[in-house]
């Protein structure tokens, strides 16, 4: 009997790459951890694909996701569809974008870093996904059965701006070391995603 290790995201890369109409693509998986990676850049070539580069843990983007869906009093990396929903409700470059853009530092290689001050949930001995300098920020965390206010539309409207915005940098990244158009996203937060246009002609974020 033989048994092949592979790993978490090179599973998520081959069924979105091995499944699309493409023979050559560049590949980005994203969700919230899977050995000790949140996300892979990579290549398909074929029935090839080679990995370019990884993003480690804690920085993630499900981590990310997770922490707000929390918040908003719903069971963290599962709800994540009912934040998305949340967050149609509010409006774009609200007054709480700018705040949530400050947890996240992206980096000029196509990756990003947490501010840790902000999320623990890699660290599974502490209650909660969000610290208290969290709530200092954006305030009290909603209970799951508390009406939706305005704030919460916002609040979830800016976070999934930020989301995309992380997204999108990867993204750009990726086409500037490939220049493949062709384009396979797979993992989780990719489910949380929408976007529009070209890979290359994506809206780039500024810190």
């Amino acid at each position: 009997l033989d048994i092949y290790y592979i790993t978490h995201h090179l599973c998520h890369a081959a069924n979105g790459f091995y499944l699309s109409p493409y023979k050559k693509s560049a590949i980005l998986t994203a969700d919230s951890a899977g050995e000790d990676d949140s996300a892979n850049f990579l290549v398909g070539n074929k029935n090839e694909i080679k990995l370019l580069k990884k993003i480690k843990i804690p920085h993630s983007t499900g981590s990310f996701y997770s922490t707000f869906t929390e918040f908003f009093g719903y069971k963290p990396e599962s709800d994540e569809w009912k934040v998305m929903a949340l967050s149609a409700y509010g409006s774009k470059n609200n007054k709480y974008y700018k705040v949530i853009k400050k947890m996240v530092n992206l980096q000029p290689d196509g990756s990003f870093k947490l501010d840790q001050t902000y999320f623990k949930q890699h660290i599974h001995t502490l209650p909660n996904f969000y610290t208290d300098d969290f709530l200092k920020l954006l305030g009290k965390a909603r209970k799951k059965n508390d009406k939706f206010t305005k704030k919460d539309f916002e609040i979830a409207s800016a976070m999934q701006q930020v989301f995309e915005d992380i997204c999108s940098h990867m993204i750009k990244s990726l086409y500037r070391t490939t220049k493949l158009n062709n384009l396979v996203l797979s993992g989780g937060s990719f489910m949380n995603s929408v976007f529009n246009g070209k890979v290359n002609k994506l809206t780039p974020f500024k810190n």
